[in-house]
């Protein structure tokens, strides 16, 4: 999506406030993919002060308002003179990195991983945060899971989040139309279309 395709997009289910007008100086490329699932997931419920600072969905300007795609505002920078300046520290290790691997190793041990899950919540939602109950190995890793999601949005972890807890967490979490049919074993990637326009007798990758 570029500039002039993001000036025409709200940040609103209505015709305004536009993109452009927000963050004139982004137009849009400073975006993120994620699906409309995961959307729905990190927007309902409780209000996380990590999604609200961390993205801002793109909608068409007219109805039903679809969705068009994601602004990452989490690294936005500043605004200076007519430039938008990424001048953010990004973190290489944060403390709820630190807290949640911890909660992944006493999960794998059989311990109680939920003070340290709480903690991060209270610092997300602050006097709203669900409370975490520890509960079996794999809602203990699933509660983790989740909140690798949401608080590292942007940055890159969730994935070996994923690898670390095991195959059948990263197959639960993948859409089923990419994986084999029959099974939950392969993972089925798609075709580039630069691989697709040299190739005619390439054909894409169902469910992509």
């Amino acid at each position: 999506m570029n500039n002039i395709q993001a000036s025409g997009l709200s940040l609103a289910k209505a015709a305004t406030p536009t993109v452009s007008s927000v963050y004139p100086f982004v137009g849009g490329a400073n975006r993120v993919g994620m699906s409309q699932a995961t959307i729905d997931k990190l927007t309902s419920g409780a209000a996380d002060q990590r999604v609200a600072n961390s993205f801002k969905v793109m909608y068409a300007t007219t109805a039903p308002f679809s969705t068009r795609g994601v602004l990452l505002t989490k690294f936005i920078g500043s605004t200076s003179g007519t430039n938008q300046i990424y001048n953010n520290d990004f973190p290489v290790y944060r403390y709820a990195d630190v807290l949640l691997l911890l909660a992944e190793a006493k999960t794998k041990l059989g311990e109680d991983p939920s003070a340290d899950i709480n903690q991060i919540r209270s610092r997300a939602y602050g006097a709203a945060a669900p409370i975490y109950v520890n509960g079996s190995q794999t809602q203990n890793m699933n509660a983790i899971l989740d909140e690798y999601l949401r608080e590292f949005i942007g940055e890159g972890r969730r994935w070996w989040a994923l690898r670390r807890a095991g195959d059948n967490y990263v197959y639960a979490a993948i859409k089923p139309a990419y994986l084999a049919p029959g099974t939950t074993a392969k993972l089925l990637l798609p075709i580039s279309q630069s691989m697709i326009n040299n190739d005619p007798l390439l054909s894409q990758t169902p469910g992509y």
